[in-house]
């Protein structure tokens, strides 16, 4: 079996089987996060699912330290974890997405950058690699999103994102033209925010129909093989705590934004809501790998260069 074979298998079942180290790996996302204990496991257990093998985590000074959601992982060295702390960056998710590409470009050919309220989504059910590998000779590949209201949950529902909320956006919303971007390593120089990137002379992102896309939108949105749903509320009280802390990326949304996000939430997506149902132990550490003996983390005291 594979190294990304094992991760998969090791998933799909509870098992000691032990993770291994990567010193290179395809596939890697990094995330800026803040305060997200209770659904941080669930994003990274789906995403190693669907065949990412490495993550860069830096917690911009959560009130208690994200590593305790995933010592698995990061003993297993699937997440390299940083805990930022301090008054913390100004613009921290343009500081912190740069120094994940300057730092660990080498070790992989494509780094996504995205939110943990942002899940890929592969309708077809290739694992991302797959996906991505038509892209390489571009500077990366922007994905749209499609934001998910509260689907009718006041209070935090149990059972975790993927199996409580589908109503979502039209698919000709406007607001789909946003993209996040999953960059060729050795096309790619630095950050442009949260949303794009800035590349080589020579090289653009592309979108999934191969088309230029200079910026942090791509019309007409594209669902056929790669994008994001955005989990951009959850219910309402995790939106309520998340206005009173912020966002990893330093983020305020306005107090109508809720009842604006809602009243466009007139579609299903329900393409995760069955895997989320049938992947309860996503949520939980009680299903952590036995006998890892690897850690690997990092404590950031000061702002980053």
């Amino acid at each position: 079996m594979t190294q990304s074979g094992a991760l998969l298998a090791l998933f799909g079942s509870v098992s000691a089987r032990r993770l291994t180290y990567l010193d290179y790996s395809p596939v890697a996302l990094c995330l800026a996060v803040k305060d997200e204990h209770k659904d941080l496991r669930e994003w990274v257990t789906y995403h190693v699912e669907l065949g990412v093998s490495r993550f860069y985590i830096y917690d911009n000074n959560s009130s208690m330290p994200l590593m305790h959601e995933l010592t698995d992982f990061i003993k297993a060295e699937v997440v390299e974890y940083h805990y930022l702390v301090g008054k913390g960056l100004r613009y921290p998710q343009f500081e912190i997405y740069n120094r994940c590409l300057r730092m660990y470009r080498d070790s992989h050919t494509f780094m996504g950058f995205i939110d943990a309220d942002e899940f890929i989504v592969i309708p077809d059910g290739r694992k991302i690699e797959e996906v991505l590998t038509p892209y390489e000779k571009y500077g990366g590949l922007v994905i749209n999103w499609r934001q998910i209201g509260y689907s009718g949950h006041d209070a935090r529902p149990d059972g975790g994102i993927l199996a409580n909320y589908w109503q979502c956006f039209a698919e000709d919303d406007d607001n789909n033209r946003h993209v996040k971007t999953i960059v060729v390593t050795k096309h790619a120089t630095t950050s442009r925010g949260a949303h794009c990137f800035n590349y080589k002379p020579g090289s653009t992102a592309v979108n999934v129909r191969f088309e230029p896309v200079d910026g942090p939108f791509s019309w007409p949105p594209d669902f056929s093989q790669i994008f994001l749903y955005h989990y951009v509320t959850k219910s309402r009280e995790d939106y309520k705590a998340k206005m009173i802390r912020g966002s990893g990326a330093g983020n305020h949304k306005p107090e109508n934004f809720f009842g604006i996000v809602n009243t466009l939430s007139t579609s299903n997506c329900t393409l995760l809501l069955e895997q989320g149902k049938n992947r309860s132990q996503w949520i939980s550490r009680s299903d952590a790998p036995a006998h890892i003996e690897h850690r690997r983390y990092v404590v950031s005291r000061h702002a980053l260069h």
